[in-house]
């Protein structure tokens, strides 16, 4: 039977009468009715991470499970900034090199009614944390040529960041997000320590006597913390604990204990053992 490839008087008419239904007027009453809010309240509750880019099928292998193997070392660091906040009253706060704002929305659960702030060059970085952050501030800009247009923040935080500048301008760097802070308030910032393999992403790593003396100028350290003990038994343990090519632990239990157990022994060391610094200074 000859089938006709091109469409029928009534297929258009139809088509032309499917169209008129979902004009913008119809959209808007659809939009409004009570069934369409019960269901729209419920999906827009799920988009708090874009679930849809966890499943995938590459080279026809099926994958519906996302893991990062420093997830646990960066959320305990994390954890320990927000432990360090705590101790003391704040108002106001700028994550400098926020990169995804992940830090920033945390502090926002943490401490409600705080005015923050992240700033990041990367207009990538800033695109993906405005998007997964979308009731938080965030820039991009360059804080050494550019200018904050708001007051001073009473803390400062870098997650990570000293490490990524140029050693040729980390001293423009410091000045710079010191600018950003009012006289005597907090900064509290991680970095990976000399310990640790430098790998091509970053420009140096720091010891305790090397970054004192980059932030003496303007800051009093306060506390030096080394974190992220270096222990290759344990460490490769727990990495084929939490996965391998068998599994990936999804247990909350056993997830909880690993992750106690590496807090609480694994975590604070000394600085010849350690892989970061966790470091507290006012500014002068």
């Amino acid at each position: 039977m000859h089938s006709n490839k091109y469409p029928s008087v009534s297929q258009v008419i139809n088509c032309s009468t499917e169209a008129k239904i979902m004009s913008p007027v119809g959209k808007t009453q659809m939009l409004q009715s009570p069934a369409y809010e019960r269901s729209d309240a419920s999906q827009q509750s799920q988009y708090v991470f874009p679930y849809h880019y966890i499943p995938s099928l590459d080279n026809g292998h099926f994958s519906q499970h996302l893991y990062w193997s420093w997830g646990l070392h960066y959320l305990a660091a994390m954890q320990l900034v927000l432990d360090i906040l705590a101790e003391e009253p704040f108002d106001t706060l700028i994550d400098v090199g926020c990169g995804d704002g992940r830090l920033l929305r945390e502090v926002n659960r943490h401490f409600t009614g705080k005015r923050l702030l992240g700033v990041d060059y990367s207009s990538r970085a800033i695109n993906l944390a405005r998007a997964m952050n979308p009731h938080l501030d965030f820039e991009c800009i360059d804080i050494c040529a550019d200018k904050l247009q708001q007051p001073a923040f009473d803390v400062v935080t870098l997650l990570e960041v000293l490490e990524h500048i140029p050693v040729d301008f980390v001293d423009d760097f410091v000045r710079a997000f010191a600018d950003f802070q009012k006289s005597g308030g907090r900064l509290i910032l991680t970095v990976p320590h000399k310990n640790k393999t430098l790998p091509t992403k970053h420009c140096q790593h720091f010891d305790s006597a090397t970054l004192q003396k980059l932030l003496q100028p303007t800051y009093e350290i306060e506390r030096i913390i080394f974190i992220d003990k270096t222990t290759r038994l344990f460490g490769r343990i727990l990495h084929l604990l939490l996965a391998n090519r068998f599994f990936i632990l999804s247990n909350r239990c056993l997830l909880d204990l690993l992750y106690r157990i590496y807090r609480s022994r694994f975590f604070s060391c000394a600085e010849l053992q350690c892989n970061g610094i966790c470091l507290v200074a006012r500014k002068k």
